[in-house]
């Protein structure tokens, strides 16, 4: 019960609720109703036949960039988790929840492979932001120059940061508390996986491809979204006007700071066909109307994987994880052209001093100087003979 009456989950769950409420109170509720029961049902075939497209071509972006990464599952178990975290990419993080998938039945390293889900949205933000500059937004001649200025502004600030990331020196308040020293070390050394996981994937070809996959799934929802426009009874919008809409909403949605888009995303995308002159009930109903569809596709497709696929599902509730721990999913021993792990490990520590080397023993901890948290107090051990006594 606590964990539901977190700020993580409440804060999200309060705003969702809020901004539906007042999307319904921003027009007439009985008439906003009224045009989703009216909805022309022979335009949901081609609701769903542009809802599995869109699925399909997101799954191949999904199983390109974990190719690039290095992790090595089976097929059925990226159909599988990739299917489980469309389900739930609509709460709070889910969709964090293809990772966990991973990890649970195949056991790769989910830090490394959140790269990957990580980079699927940005891709679909730097999609809709490059479409937006493309196509406009009648009445909102401000959107172009925002989107160009703002883009080149956040480009600038996370190359400093990038540059300037080895320089960073953690606060004397945090090196004083052990127990708080730790986390930002588990913290420090979660960052470094991810980053190469980030690396990893990071070329021309990669970005390329991934870039035009997300560009072609984000055209089929937004498709979508016209279809629903259609169902409804809504002709005086043209396709582009209402890809232009789509893509704003998204934008919006995913660059707006709260882990769940719902809510926010459909009072942008009412906010947009109130520009190019949709009327607001029918504005409210499409949007709303698209979330309940979109959702549904989502759900179904879903519990028809996980039927197919029985066997993924009993290895994801049972928990199984390798003997020794995947690291990216990659087979124990693989190693990559460059000695790492293909799952984003470091390669084991060569030398007089590593485990399982001659010379000397292994070392079990790190010590304060390998953790660079030495203080005044510290003192070198006293150097030892042959003998094992200590020298005077």
């Amino acid at each position: 019960m606590k964990k539901l009456l977190s700020p993580k989950i409440l804060i999200p769950v309060v705003v969702t609720v809020a901004a539906v409420v007042l999307l319904f109170s921003f027009g007439n509720p009985k008439k906003i109703l009224g045009l989703m029961l009216s909805f022309n049902r022979i335009y949901l075939i081609w609701f769903v036949l542009l809802m599995i497209v869109y699925e399909v071509v997101r799954f191949f972006q999904w199983r390109v960039l974990l190719r690039d990464e290095g992790v090595k599952v089976s097929l059925q178990a990226q159909v599988f988790s990739f299917a489980g975290g469309e389900a739930t990419r609509f709460v709070p993080v889910g969709n964090y929840f293809q990772n966990y998938l991973l990890t649970s039945a195949e056991g790769t390293d989910f830090t490394y492979s959140s790269a990957a889900t990580t980079l699927i949205i940005l891709f679909e933000v730097a999609v809709s932001l490059t479409a937006l500059v493309i196509l406009g937004l009648d009445g909102w001649i401000w959107l172009r120059p925002l989107i160009v200025v703002g883009v080149a502004a956040v480009a600038l600030l996370g190359w400093l940061a990038y540059k300037r990331r080895d320089h960073l020196r953690r606060p004397d308040w945090i090196r004083r508390r052990a127990r708080l020293n730790r986390l930002v070390d588990r913290a420090a050394d979660e960052i470094k996986t991810f980053d190469k996981g980030v690396v990893s994937i990071i070329g021309w070809r990669t970005l390329s491809v991934s870039y035009a996959l997300a560009a072609g799934y984000l055209v089929a929802g937004g498709a979508a979204l016209y279809v629903v426009l259609r169902g409804i009874g809504v002709n005086n919008v043209s396709f582009g006007e209402v890809l232009a809409v789509y893509f704003f909403s998204l934008a919006f949605g995913l660059i707006f700071p709260l882990p769940v888009d719902i809510g926010v995303t459909e009072l942008s995308g009412v906010g947009a066909f109130l520009v190019i002159g949709v009327d607001r009930n029918a504005a409210v109903s499409a949007m709303l109307l698209n979330r309940f569809l979109t959702i549904t596709s989502s759900i179904a497709i879903a519990i028809a994987v996980a039927f197919i696929l029985h066997g993924e599902l009993r290895k994801a509730l049972n928990g199984r994880k390798g003997a020794s721990a995947q690291s990216g999913g990659s087979d124990a021993g693989e190693r990559a052209p460059d000695g790492s792990d293909r799952g984003g490990r470091e390669p084991p520590e060569r030398g007089p001093g590593a485990p399982g080397q001659p010379g000397e023993p292994p070392r079990t901890q790190r010590t304060a100087v390998d953790r660079g948290d030495t203080t005044e107090h510290d003192r070198d051990p006293e150097p030892e003979d042959t003998s094992g006594n200590a020298v005077t």
